[in-house]
């Protein structure tokens, strides 16, 4: 058994709470990191178990690997640039190239004695650091784990399609639009065209009509039914097209299945009722409502058992939509869009349309940049614990000097 240790380890820290955190919701977060570190440290394991000397091996891989990635990432800045014209979000592949050399190469040494600046600037370079380490290490992680969950196989049967909205070129849908749409075309058809598909997006300042009108008219085009259809065109950012795509969700859904039963009464005051923020349709709500004041008693002990019951799945987080969807978007933007389904309690699936290759580092880039910002609580506790370090040792400094004189 000891012989194996160097495998079991890795399995036994990630591996086995990677399983149980993905079988539970595979749309946190923290799957990722799980991932990643189960997945390279039984790799580096095996390796060790192989040949002790692996190790170095290993260091000189990842070595390689910060040197030579950035420099990949540079000349993809040329071909993103040269394709598809200059912009800041089309050359952040070269500054996050130049963001991991000042991570390897900054130079932070103290002197023998060094001046207040000195100090100042290792303290600097240190929260930088461990900042940047920090933010390299998530990314690499959120890439593979994004890569491993678009390549899982999707066999479930959908009540909704949501297509997430993309840029018109004046009415017409944009490249990365069309490839979207055809994609919810191909399942929904796959699916024996039962599912509704939602058209999600507004109307830009530079577009002739909103984006869900323009996917709705290409979908009529492809012969889908207009009953087959629902629009959401309010939307003008990842959460929105998601929030407002589960309220147009909400509405159909309870006005295709009416209330007709005390417990489906109860089923939809529950579900109403945990759906804090959603703009659901006033005459559905008071139609639910009024089918609840009419239920027996023992109906109503039976709904508040539920409502305790839905309050604790609430906590945890746990998807609480009585249909599943499936969300097609662009592949790199799958797992973003994945997130808000939880925060919002969607019961759902994220399915990829395709990205040309040589994008597909630009746009990731700046998928986790947009996730970093909603997310900035570990860099801000790295920040404040070195700023705490830092005054704690000037103000030690300090007060020797004043005890030497």
């Amino acid at each position: 058994m000891n012989e194996y240790l160097d495998i079991i380890i890795p399995i036994a820290l990630f591996g086995v709470p990677f399983a149980f955190s993905y079988i539970k919701e595979p749309r946190r977060f923290r799957n990722a990191v799980l991932f990643f570190f189960f997945f390279t440290g039984t790799i580096i394991g095996i390796g060790f178990h192989w040949n002790p000397d692996a190790i170095f091996i290993v260091f000189a891989i990842t070595f390689s690997a910060l040197v030579f990635v950035p420099i990949s990432m540079i000349i993809n800045t040329f071909i993103v640039v040269k394709r598809e014209g200059f912009s800041l979000s089309h050359i952040l592949p070269a500054a996050m190239a130049v963001f991991t050399y000042l991570l390897l190469f900054l130079p932070s040494d103290l002197s023998d004695n060094p001046n207040g600046l000195q100090r100042l600037w290792f303290w600097i370079a240190m929260t930088f650091r461990l900042q940047g380490t920090l933010f390299l290490l998530v990314y690499v992680s959120l890439f593979f784990y994004a890569i491993f969950y678009r390549l899982l196989p999707r066999r479930r049967s959908y009540d909704y399609i949501i297509i997430h909205g993309a840029g018109l070129i004046g009415d017409q849908l944009s490249p990365l639009l069309l490839g979207r749409v055809e994609k919810a075309f191909e399942l929904w058809d796959k699916q024996g065209r039962k599912a509704k598909l939602i058209c999600s997006g507004g109307q830009g300042s530079d577009e002739k009509c909103s984006e869900a009108e323009a996917m709705h008219k290409y979908l009529l085009t492809l012969d889908v039914p207009e009953n087959k259809i629902l629009n959401e065109d309010q939307s003008t950012t990842t959460r929105e097209n998601l929030r407002f795509s589960k309220n147009t969700m909400d509405r159909d859904y309870y006005a295709q299945n009416h209330v007709s039963s005390s417990a489906n009464a109860a089923d939809a005051a529950i579900y109403f009722g945990s759906c804090a923020g959603s703009e659901i349709s006033e005459a559905v709500f008071n139609s639910t409502q009024s089918r609840k004041n009419e239920i027996g008693e023992n109906d109503s002990k039976k709904l508040k058992k539920q409502l305790k019951r839905r309050k604790r799945r609430e906590k945890l987080n746990i998807s609480n939509t009585p249909y599943r969807c499936a969300v097609v978007t662009s592949d790199y933007h799958v797992f973003r869009a994945l997130m808000y389904t939880r925060e919002f309690g969607i019961r759902a699936d994220g399915i990829g349309s395709h990205t040309k290759s040589y994008y597909w580092t630009t746009a990731f880039i700046r998928e986790f940049i947009a996730l970093t910002k909603e997310h900035p609580a570990p860099y801000i506790v790295i920040a404040g614990l070195t700023a705490l370090i830092y005054a704690i040792c000037e103000i030690w400094n300090t007060i020797s000097f004043f005890r030497f004189f």
